[in-house]
Order: C-alpha cells, then sequence, then structure tokens
C-alpha cells in the first residue's frame, strides 16, 4: 500500500473500492462487505465496525482480517472509548494498540444523513505518522460507505413499499371484482356495499395522508382530485389546475405520460426530473376504480435526488483525475478509440499530444508536494484554456498530460497549437505566493501518418517527447519530422 499520499496506484485502489461498494446489493451485508474491500484494495490488516447499542452500550462488529493477521478468538480491543468519542463529536481519532504487536487503529466517523451512526475501524501495522497521511483517504472510504448503506436502505425500503403497493393494489383489485360481482348477483344490497366501498376508500386517504411521498390522484382529464400533505408542501395552488401543468409546467399532457396504458389496467413506472424544485423522483402509477365504476390514476413521487447524486459521484470518481479532475486514463482510452474510429470513417487526420513539465521534480523538492499538486491544477486550467472545445485534455499521472485533438486537416494545425501551448507556459504559474517558471516538452504524433491505433500513436507521440526534451527542452517535436537515424529502437 502506498503510504502518504494520492498516488496512481492508490487512486486506483480507491476507485476499485467504490466501483465494489457500488455494485453491494440488498441482499449483502454492507458492514462486512465494507470490510472485506478494505482489507482487499487498501492493505488494511483490521476492519471492524462500531455503534452504540439500544441501552447506550458500545458494540463492535463485523470483524475483518488480512492474511497477516488471523483472525483471533475473544479478540477484545480497548476501542469502546474512542468509538463513543466519534459517535459524540463526530469528528475522527486514532489509537495506538498492542495485540501483541503495534497497531495503529484510526476510528472514522460514517454518516448517514448527516448524522454519525457509526464508526469505521481500520488498522494497520504501521507508525502513527504513516496512519495520520492516510486519514484523508479513510475518511472519504468512510463517506462512501456511508452513502453505500444510505443507498441500500433505500433501496431496501423502496422495495418493501413496492411489495406493500403491490399487495394493496391487488387487495383493493380482488375486493372491487368480488363487490362488482355482488352487485350484479344482488341489486338490493348495492347501497350498503357502495358505503363499505367509500370507507375504505376513506381509510385508504388517511394511510395516504400519513406518507411523506408525494401522492395525488388523478382523473383521465387529468384534473386533480386528491392530494396529500407531502403534495401540497411541493406543489402549493393545485386548486382547479391539471397535474402536467403544476408539476412540469407543461400546457399539455407530458411526452412520458403513461395515463392510456395505466388506464388500461397496467402499473407504470419512470423516472422523472422536475424542473420546478429541481429533484429527481422514482413515478409509481397504478389504476384506481371509484365506486361509480370510474378509473382514476394513482401516482407516487419517491424523492431519489440525493441517490442520483450519489451515482454522479462515484461515477466522477470512476473516470477523472482526483486532482485535476481532468478525465483520467480510463476515460482517455476511451475517447482516443471514439475519435480514432470517427477519424477513420470520415477520413480525417487526427492529432495526438504528450507532455510533461520541465524539471517538475525540482518545484516537488524545493517547495513540496503540496505546491506541486496546485502547480499540476494550474497547468490543467491553462491547457483547457488553450484547446477547442471539442478537444480532449487527459491527466495520465504524475505531471504526464496527454491531448486529443480530432479533426485536424493537416500537420501545421497541430503544431500551431503545440506552439500556443509553449507560449502560454512563457507566462508564470501563481501557486501558494511563488511565481514559478515552469515549462514544457511535447512530443506529437498523427493518425493516420504515424499509426492506425491508439497504442501506436501514444508511442510515437512519448518517443517524439523524448526528442523534444534532449533537443533543449521548452520546444515541441513532430514524430515524423524526427530523422530516421534518431528514431528511439523497441
Amino acid at each position: 500500500m502506498e503510504k502518504g499520499g494520492h498516488g496512481p496506484q492508490q487512486n486506483g485502489r480507491i476507485i476499485k473500492l467504490a466501483q465494489y461498494l457500488a455494485r453491494l446489493t440488498v441482499q449483502q451485508n454492507v458492514w462486512i462487505e465494507a470490510g472485506k474491500a478494505l482489507v482487499n484494495f487498501l492493505d488494511a490488516d483490521l476492519v471492524a465496525f462500531g455503534e452504540r447499542g439500544p441501552s447506550g452500550e458500545i458494540l463492535v462488529r463485523d470483524w475483518s482480517f488480512s492474511a497477516h493477521m488471523p483472525r483471533q478468538t475473544g479478540l477484545e480491543l480497548p476501542v469502546d472509548e474512542a468509538v463513543s468519542e466519534v459517535l459524540d463529536s463526530g469528528f475522527l481519532t486514532w489509537r495506538i494498540m498492542s495485540i501483541p504487536e503495534p497497531l495503529s487503529v484510526a476510528c472514522l466517523p460514517v454518516a448517514q444523513e448527516h448524522q454519525v451512526t457509526a464508526v469505521m475501524l481500520a488498522g494497520y501495522r504501521i507508525s502513527e505518522s504513516s496512519l495520520k497521511a492516510l486519514l484523508d483517504i479513510h475518511l472519504a472510504v468512510a463517506d462512501l460507505v456511508g452513502t453505500t448503506i444510505a443507498r441500500l436502505a433505500s433501496e431496501r425500503e423502496l422495495r418493501q413499499y413496492r411489495q406493500h403497493l403491490e399487495k394493496l393494489v391487488k387487495e383493493r383489485t380482488a375486493e372491487l371484482i368480488e363487490t362488482n360481482e355482488k352487485l350484479q348477483q344482488e341489486i338490493i344490497h348495492r347501497e350498503q356495499a357502495e358505503k363499505g366501498l367509500l370507507a375504505e376508500k376513506d381509510n385508504l386517504i388517511r394511510i395516504l395522508g400519513a406518507m411523506e411521498d408525494v401522492i395525488y390522484i388523478v382523473n383521465p382529464n387529468f384534473d386533480i382530485e386528491y392530494v396529500n400533505p407531502a403534495f401540497v408542501k411541493e406543489f402549493p395552488n393545485y386548486e382547479g389546475r391539471k397535474c402536467y401543468e403544476l408539476i412540469h409546467a407543461h400546457e399539455q399532457a407530458c411526452p412520458w405520460c403513461q395515463t392510456q396504458v395505466v388506464l388500461m389496467g397496467k402499473t407504470g413506472r419512470s423516472e422523472q426530473y422536475c424542473v420546478k424544485n429541481k429533484k429527481t423522483y422514482d413515478v409509481i402509477e397504478t389504476p384506481i376504480r371509484n365506486t361509480d365504476g370510474s378509473l382514476s390514476i394513482l401516482t407516487i413521487f419517491r424523492d431519489i435526488t440525493e441517490r442520483k447524486r450519489a451515482e454522479e459521484i462515484i461515477k466522477e470518481m470512476a473516470y477523472h483525475d482526483a486532482l485535476t479532475r481532468l478525465p483520467n486514463r480510463s476515460l482517455f482510452d476511451d475517447r482516443l478509440k471514439l475519435e480514432i474510429a470517427r477519424a477513420r470513417r470520415h477520413r480525417q487526420k487526427l492529432a495526438l499530444m504528450m507532455l510533461d513539465l520541465d524539471r517538475f521534480k525540482q518545484v516537488n523538492d524545493m517547495f513540496g508536494h503540496d505546491v506541486g499538486d496546485q502547480l499540476l491544477r494550474a497547468v490543467s486550467k491553462r491547457l483547457t484554456g488553450v484547446v477547442r472545445e471539442n478537444d480532449t485534455v487527459a491527466r495520465l499521472g504524475g505531471d504526464e498530460f496527454v491531448l486529443i485533438l480530432p479533426e485536424i486537416a493537416k500537420t501545421q494545425d497541430a503544431i500551431k497549437i503545440a506552439e500556443k501551448i509553449i507560449a502560454g507556459f512563457q507566462n508564470p504559474f501563481a501557486v501558494r505566493n511563488h511565481e514559478l517558471q515552469v515549462t514544457t516538452s511535447v512530443g506529437i504524433a498523427l493518425y493516420p501518418d504515424d499509426g492506425e491505433e491508439g497504442d501506436a500513436l501514444m508511442k510515437k507521440a512519448d518517443i517524439a517527447m523524448y526528442h523534444a526534451k534532449q533537443s533543449g527542452r521548452n520546444s515541441y517535436q513532430v514524430h515524423a519530422h524526427i530523422p530516421c537515424s534518431e528514431h528511439i529502437q523497441d
């Protein structure tokens, strides 16, 4: 495991851990799986989770151990005080223990809906200073665990609610069918049966009124017949308005409307974004039969905005560099394949540029890695400001960047962009009260001249960048312009 930093290998492990948590289902024990993930992806020697029991006691459970620390029967660590401290304060802490060898244990808060509900214990056979250097990583992991727990809880609740709703619809439909059969056979009991159905509907309305989901009933003409308190809170002034007008600000039925399908007896399911309150909903629509035999539509809006945001965060982490927010190697590879396919289809040229910062190591050695990281962020902004909107700027790692320039008519077009990049580096970078004068060396390869596959272009651009550095740095080199006698052999 990389100690005290966010190196490419470490970032890759965190991304794999995030992807692993994102694949967990409600059938799995999220605590045990999260512990295994920390052991497998972040090389933890010991992982457990603590929480406060019904009587206020501290419970530590769901232990996971690395192969270097076999599970020990009756293992008890003096962590109750640390768990209680994190639960009360919401801040992390750590302990150094001996069982029998020294073990550094980080105690990190796991939050659900902005409230700390559990504590993640992550133990490593490393020094306290090394553990502190990893705390930012593990705080992010604890946040991911909390997000995963909240997501699975939401999915579990939604599944239970869906089952309840389906049962309710089935029971309601069965009762209505039975009532209709009785009405046909026993006309004299019609009034009594109608009274029973009305009482049943009133009971259903009371149940819907107590629910936190946004619920309303409309007729086939989209007139609102009933709303619960949650609906009124989100969409006030509903009287006399059509549902599509009130909720989505449309002048006619929404293109995705399933009213006709639902009126045929089917339950509709969709995901809808509401521009009025900027929330995303999981929408369930089901038909209900009125006492006069007509049909209405019961619609339930469940707010899934936070779940969608969590999914976007996980997706962002998987495809973007954590430091610069530029596309990472995975997203870059996908875009390069796409642009090569497009260039091949339209018989166009494509330029691939590889560059790194000249003497970047000296910046790290002289000013520290924090200043170096800030410089990389500033470089990424300057690069994206130089290229065109449809170009791609990605960070492969360290101080190495790569650019995809589609729709290049001739080599000179790529050279102009390279010259703009080098000229842009002539202005110093203002980083942490330092004026840093940094230059770059650029290597250029073109499709299809230098290769028709991504690997070949990457190799040629790398060779060209090497020649630019050998030529004195602060310059560019086109691979096709390198004399054959100077080509680097495989």
